[in-house]
């Protein structure tokens, strides 16, 4: 699966990946606009081969791929060959467990990263992903292979870009998910 390999520099930093700037976008599979969420799946909208880091990558190194992809997550994979995902890290997370417990920019990723990932896989439905970001109240979800190799990455503006489009169908579907995984959690509420 030569697709999905990725190549690591030795501070744990993957290079060479697609999923900066908007040429990265995923190209959208045309003659299926108005079929619904069951019928376009993670595949279709998902950037490929996102940015990733490791666990040991240094929380500056995390933050400034962070600011040259112009994204707010990056997936953290295992280093190996096959980049199996372990957690993701957030610049939330680098502002609220990193900054502001006191930890510098070489501190480890590992300290600041969420490790329970809940992810789908290439062929799941819109449905399967809604579902999954309403109920976590996510606004990204990773794409893992069977064995649990990061593939690609969907992203809330990938489902109003690529997947609502023009279609009124698809834009309240996504309406909805926006709103709910926009909601405070529970403890969270005022």
């Amino acid at each position: 699966m030569a697709r999905y390999g990725h190549d690591f520099d030795e501070r744990g930093l993957v290079r060479g990946l697609a999923g900066a700037g908007p040429d990265a976008a995923p190209a959208y599979a045309q003659g299926v606009r108005g079929t619904g969420a069951l019928t376009v799946r993670a595949a279709d909208i998902m950037t490929e081969e996102p940015r990733a880091v490791t666990p040991r990558t240094p929380l500056a190194d995390a933050a400034r791929l962070m600011a040259e992809a112009d994204v707010g997550i990056l997936p953290v994979v295992d280093g190996s060959e096959g980049a199996r995902l372990v957690g993701v890290v957030t610049d939330r997370d680098l502002a609220v467990r990193g900054l502001a417990l006191g930890r510098d920019g070489a501190a480890p990723v590992a300290e600041c990263m969420t490790s329970t990932v809940a992810s789908v896989r290439p062929a799941a439905s819109m449905r399967e992903v809604f579902d999954l970001m309403k109920r976590e109240r996510i606004r990204r979800v990773p794409v893992t292979d069977a064995d649990g190799r990061l593939v690609g990455i969907i992203a809330q503006a990938d489902l109003a870009v690529h997947y609502a489009g023009l279609d009124v169908e698809r834009e309240r579907e996504v309406e909805e998910v926006i709103e709910r995984i926009s909601e405070p959690g529970p403890r969270n509420r005022a």
